[in-house]
Parts: structure tokens; C-alpha cells; sequence
């Protein structure tokens, strides 16, 4: 045989092993991501209520967006989209607009002497804000890009400026009730923050679905960013059911565990806790422990996440 036929079997042979080394890492892989815990104490790691077990409350269970959901149960998903959870936070464009253009009049802030307008562009939109001098010449501009709205438009609707992830809140707010722009809560009964109230964690836990929080700064996002409050806020994280319901293998999978949570078989202190994640009003929230903003999981009870006090 010749060295070249040689050298391209010995070739062959490599490419062949590192192909077969490849694979079984990722069944491995994929296995090891299917794989139940089965602890002693497994309700260390899952809740149980009664005597179901709730696998998608353990921490490491993805989120996956509503979408997700959709190739199921697409009349549910439709009828959500369009309540007012599913409406929670939008991206601002043309079609879902509720407020009046163009502003009759600026909204005036008499204290730090600030004027403000929403002003659509091109299908984009912005917030001005200037100041005159007693002449009524402008002295000061700035302007920033509402691209994104939170509110379902019932009552009211918010903006934010996506500036690298981090989302800040706009001076101006519509008041659906009053059908009139004024400054945003707080601002005018307490100070007007301007351009340097960013949502944090907590404001966006309720206001929206989960987001991905970005590593490189607290309060960060990664892109794109999920809209409105979806399925899983009160079902759990969606990455076990849907690899279910996709008929793949779960190992250590107990006969009483359950990969979803529904509320609605829940007892009744974990079914309140679902909607007390956002509605249970205090003066005051500690959380508990190693827990963020967005680790609550429905089937759990809320006080092993935080504290509320009033």
C-alpha cells in the first residue's frame, strides 16, 4: 500500500473516532437533560402537593415561551394573547396603538421646569423633552425612543427606552381613563426621575414573563425579549412537558410526577400562591435565601421564595 493510502485510512480512522466521541456526548447529553433526580429527599428539589410531585418547579427547568405552547393548544393561546396579562408589554409599532397623536399640548413639569412630548415618526416612537428660556426659545433637548410599552391599556401604559438591555422608564405615561398624556407615577408626587428609572428585576417578575438576565451587569437583559405575561408564569418552566408531550424518555420519571403545574389542581394555599406572586401587596419584600426575582416557581409556596410584610 502507499503512503498516501495510508495516511488517508490513518485520516479516516480519526475523523471516525472523533465522530463516535462527538455523538456520545451529545446522547450523553441529552440524556443527562431528561434525567430526573431521584434523591432520597426529592422534595428538596420538586415541590409536592399531595401526592403529586411537580418536576418543572426544580430550578434548572427552562423556560421556553409561550410560543412553545401554542403548537398545542392554539385556541388557548389565542384567547390569551389577547387578555389583559397576554397584553402586559408590548413592542411599540403602528398597530397597537391606543393613545392620541399628535399630543394636543406638552405636559409641563413646574417644579424641575421640564416640557414633555410623545411624538411618532416614521412608525417609530420618542420622547421629547425641553426647556425654554423666557423668551420661549429651546435651551435644552433630549430626546429617546419609546420601544416598548408596559400596560395592557386598561388604565394605563408606560414606556421604556431599551438602552444595551437595560430598560428605562420615560417621563410620560398615557392614562386611559383621562384619555391624556401626564408624567409617570411617582413623578410628579414624589421626583421627576427623568431618564434614570430603569426597571428592575422585581418591577419586571409581575409585569412581564421572565427574562433572561444578562451576565455582564445587574439589571440586564438579553435580547429578544419575551412580551406580555405568558403561559409559564402561572404553569411552570415548559421545557420538561413539551420534551413529554414530544414522546422522549424522561429516566427516574415517578409514576405521581407531573411535568406541568395547573393550577386549578393545585391545593388551595399553592393555588392562592400562584396569584399572590404579583398580587399580594406589602409595605416591604425580603427574599428568601439564595432567590431572585425570578425563581418562583408555580407549585411551590410562596414564603420558601420570599417574605411579605405590611
Amino acid at each position: 500500500m502507499s503512503t498516501t493510502g495510508i495516511n488517508f485510512k490513518i485520516t479516516s480512522l480519526v475523523v471516525l473516532g472523533l465522530f463516535v466521541l462527538i455523538a456520545a456526548f451529545v446522547l450523553k447529553t441529552r440524556q443527562s437533560a431528561l434525567r430526573v433526580n431521584a434523591g432520597n429527599d426529592i422534595s428538596s428539589q420538586y415541590a409536592q402537593d399531595g401526592d403529586v410531585i411537580y418536576l418543572n418547579t426544580a430550578k434548572n427547568v427552562k423556560y421556553l415561551g409561550s410560543r412553545k405552547c401554542q403548537t398545542c393548544h392554539p385556541a388557548i393561546y389565542e384567547s390569551y394573547s389577547k387578555a389583559e396579562m397576554g397584553r402586559s408589554m408590548v413592542k411599540l409599532d403602528t398597530t397597537n396603538i391606543i393613545e392620541n397623536y399628535p399630543q394636543a399640548e406638552a405636559v409641563y413639569d413646574s417644579v424641575r421646569n421640564y416640557y414633555y412630548e410623545m411624538v411618532m415618526r416614521d412608525g417609530d416612537f420618542y420622547q421629547r423633552e425641553y426647556r425654554l428660556d423666557s423668551e420661549g426659545h429651546v435651551i435644552h433637548e433630549r430626546w429617546a425612543e419609546a420601544e416598548y410599552a408596559m400596560g395592557s391599556g386598561n388604565n394605563l401604559r408606560m414606556y421604556f427606552d431599551n438602552e444595551n438591555g437595560m430598560l428605562y422608564q420615560l417621563p410620560l405615561t398615557w392614562y386611559v381613563h383621562k384619555q391624556a398624556w401626564d408624567l409617570s407615577p411617582g413623578y410628579r408626587e414624589f421626583e421627576n426621575l427623568r431618564f434614570t428609572r430603569f426597571a428592575t428585576a422585581k418591577c419586571l417578575s409581575c409585569h412581564n414573563s421572565y427574562m433572561q438576565v444578562s451576565l455582564t451587569a445587574n439589571e440586564r437583559y438579553v435580547k429578544p425579549f419575551p412580551l406580555g405575561i405568558g403561559c409559564e408564569r402561572c404553569h411552570g418552566p415548559g421545557e420538561l412537558h413539551v420534551k413529554q408531550m414530544r414522546g422522549e424518555k424522561i429516566e427516574n420519571l415517578p409514576q405521581n410526577a407531573a411535568t406541568i403545574v395547573n393550577p386549578r389542581k393545585l391545593s388551595p394555599q399553592r393555588q392562592l400562591d400562584v396569584c399572590r406572586q404579583c398580587h399580594l401587596l406589602g409595605k416591604a419584600w425580603a427574599l428568601r435565601g439564595q432567590n431572585d426575582w425570578f425563581d418562583y416557581r408555580p407549585g411551590k409556596l410562596l414564603k420558601s421564595h420570599r417574605s411579605v410584610y405590611f
